[in-house]
């Protein structure tokens, strides 16, 4: 039993060292944050073992320098693990003996993905030989944007004017530059195109609606915020309004609020076109109305003037008649 004991111990020493010594055939480092150019047949490597710093919605590349320190060539698969949004640029690739080369580990992490991240990074060589790199990755939330509307229905008459308010959030650690844009009817625009908010921060904007007398129908508006220069880092809202014709909103069951501030309006202008009317009658008719009121006076006049004789004459008649 001790002989058998023995002769185990020997072989498990021996195979450590076989592993120990295929493990050094290849090595894995490694570097900084490299941006990888058109046409580059090499790159500056610098090694480095700190942690990687990214933000959410952006995309950066690690540089893995695979060293073959094997007397022959080999051939090494690649694997990444840990999270979702990391792959190598390569699955596969060879090297020949004593050789060096660089594949990149591509790093995308989407929005609210803000966290730290432990990654392993793996290569396999053809003789089953595996190598880890053991990468600490801090995802931080630089730039965010959330976009908000005061409502996402709405009804209106015809011929009045509305404002529909809204919102810009950006709740991340750097300020951002928004740019607006809607699509819609033309009757309906944006009080502003840009504006900057800072981090932790809000700002608002103005829709303005000149609704048409004569519109009808239900118009949709959509709204697209989008951080400049990260165009992938935007939001849509949509607006549906719908429109009743002006003079269809008196009747029953339309939009109580703009139909009285149209029949306001209506109430008003009838009232005007009432005293014009009434001016009207007064200036066509003053000149037979001034004539009625001399005729009249002179028939007044007339009877007041010839009373007297009237009297005289029928004191001349009395006599007469007792006779």
């Amino acid at each position: 039993m001790d002989k058998t004991k023995k002769i185990l111990a020997v072989f498990a020493i021996f195979l450590c060292l076989i592993s120990f010594a295929y493990a050094k055939d290849f090595a894995l480092f490694s570097g900084r944050f490299y941006e990888i150019k058109d046409g580059e047949q090499k790159i500056e490597f610098e090694s480095y073992n700190g942690t990687y710093d990214i933000c959410e919605n952006e995309k950066k590349t690690i540089p893995i320098m695979v060293v073959n320190n094997a007397s022959s060539d080999d051939k090494y698969s690649l694997s990444a693990s840990g999270v979702g949004w990391l792959s190598f640029n390569l699955k596969e690739f060879s090297l020949p003996k004593n050789q060096s080369g660089i594949v990149f580990l591509e790093l995308s992490p989407y929005a609210n993905a803000k966290g730290s991240y432990y990654i392993d990074a793996s290569a396999f060589s053809s003789e089953g030989i595996r190598q880890n790199l053991l990468l600490n990755i801090n995802v931080n939330r630089c730039y965010s944007l959330s976009l908000e509307l005061e409502k996402e229905r709405d009804k209106a008459c015809g011929g009045i004017k509305k404002q529909y308010s809204g919102e810009i959030t950006n709740s991340g650690e750097q300020e951002i530059s928004v740019e607006l844009r809607i699509k819609g009817p033309n009757w309906i625009s944006l009080d502003k195109n840009i504006m900057s908010v800072a981090a932790n921060n809000h700002q608002n904007f103005s829709l303005n609606a000149d609704v048409p007398a004569n519109a009808k129908g239900i118009f949709n508006v959509i709204v697209n915020a989008a951080i400049k220069n990260l165009p992938s880092i935007k939001e849509e809202k949509r607006l549906s309004i719908e429109v009743v014709p002006k003079y269809d909103c008196y009747k029953a069951g339309v939009l109580a609020e703009d139909a009285v501030y149209l029949k306001n309006i209506d109430i008003v202008l009838k009232e005007n076109k009432f005293w014009n009317e009434v001016k009207s009658f007064f200036v066509f008719y003053k000149f037979y109305l001034i004539s009625g009121i001399l005729i009249s006076l002179f028939i007044i006049f007339l009877i007041e003037f010839y009373k007297p004789m009237f009297g005289l004459l029928k004191s001349i008649d009395r006599p007469k008649r007792k006779k």
